[in-house]
């Protein structure tokens, strides 16, 4: 899904792209701007409804996710170990 839509387009930049080339043209520049925006701030932007990481810690206290944000986390596993609420130190 794109972050933004010609009518947004068209509402911004208070122009009238009311022809098939100006609308083409625009459609063309969503996408590469939708990626230059994920790029820079370098998670994906768009929220599912469920999502499933495998993350490699390397020994840091801190680890990033690729989305955001986290709404709930239903599991932590580490080392093959599923990780409890309350009994583990950092979780």
């Amino acid at each position: 899904m794109a972050l933004s839509s010609v009518s947004d387009v068209k509402s911004v930049i208070g122009v009238d792209m009311s022809s098939a080339d100006e609308t083409a043209i625009t459609n063309i520049f969503i996408p590469a701007v939708d990626a230059a925006i994920k790029n820079y701030l370098g998670y994906e932007l768009e929220y599912t409804s469920s999502i499933s990481e495998t993350l490699d810690g390397n020994n840091e206290e801190e680890f990033y996710t690729k989305s955001a944000p986290i709404v709930a986390v239903t599991s932590i596993t580490e080392d093959a170990v599923a990780l409890t609420q309350g009994n583990d130190e950092h979780y």
